[in-house]
């Protein structure tokens, strides 16, 4: 596989990859990359504030933290239990 195909076809990891690593560790790489984005871009409702729900009814933004907050406060339990 090429660079590019390697690094799934993401334009903003290929030159990142480009710019840091060696070929051979590249696997690697994209896979710690792709975590790192997934855990910091990914964020649970409750976690994280987006300006569209300004737009929302109050109902519906209650009703939608409440629900995201119970979800992740259980996954939060599991992990340490």
């Amino acid at each position: 596989k090429t660079w590019f195909e390697k690094c799934k076809q993401n334009i903003g990891l290929y030159k990142q990859a480009r710019m840091t690593v060696e070929f051979e560790k590249l696997d690697t790489f994209v896979e710690q990359t792709l975590t790192d984005w997934s855990d910091d871009f990914h964020l649970p409702f409750p976690l994280k504030y987006d300006r569209s729900w300004r737009r929302l009814p109050e109902a519906k933004v209650t009703e939608m933290f409440l629900k995201e907050l119970r979800k992740t406060l259980e996954r939060g339990t599991a992990l340490h239990n």
